[in-house]
């Protein structure tokens, strides 16, 4: 029997779901603001400053906003978006009782799971992209239910 015929959503976990689905989306309003406060970037360009006292090289970090401009936003606002509309697709199936919002919302949360840890490995946005892909696993995992 397919998962999508076993999978059902269950109401008893609605408030942990709602808390873990609030918490994605909280972390993903943070990006936004990160994005344009935080220095987290390196310029390939960026010549090294070399400090003969601890003879260590260090090189400036500026923010993404500052490098990239105005479409960085809508990059950072991704896991937002994202959050906001796993969140719903969560509530419309409890609230419908039926599967196929909820087998929605567990395959968007694993594709953005899974984006966060290749991006951890290849870039630094993966740290910010893997504690919204597992809030919203858990929260996926909170009201639903196998049966066999």
């Amino acid at each position: 029997m397919a998962i999508a015929q076993r999978l059902h959503p269950v109401a008893t976990n609605y408030v942990a779901a709602r808390i873990l689905a609030g918490l994605a989306v909280a972390w993903g309003l943070l990006l936004i603001p990160a994005a344009i406060a935080v220095p987290a970037y390196t310029p390939n360009s960026s010549a090294g400053t070399y400090n003969p006292q601890t003879q260590l090289i260090t090189y400036p970090r500026i923010t993404l906003f500052k490098e990239f401009g105005y479409p960085m936003l809508f990059v950072a606002a991704i896991p937002l978006v994202l959050a906001i509309l796993i969140g719903l697709l969560i509530e419309t199936s409890l609230r419908r009782g039926t599967v196929d919002p909820l087998l929605a919302a567990w395959v968007l949360s694993a594709l953005l799971l899974i984006g966060g840890v290749i991006g951890l490995l290849t870039i630094l946005i993966g740290v910010a992209l893997v504690p919204v892909g597992v809030l919203l696993l858990a929260a996926c995992g909170t009201v639903s239910k196998l049966e066999p």
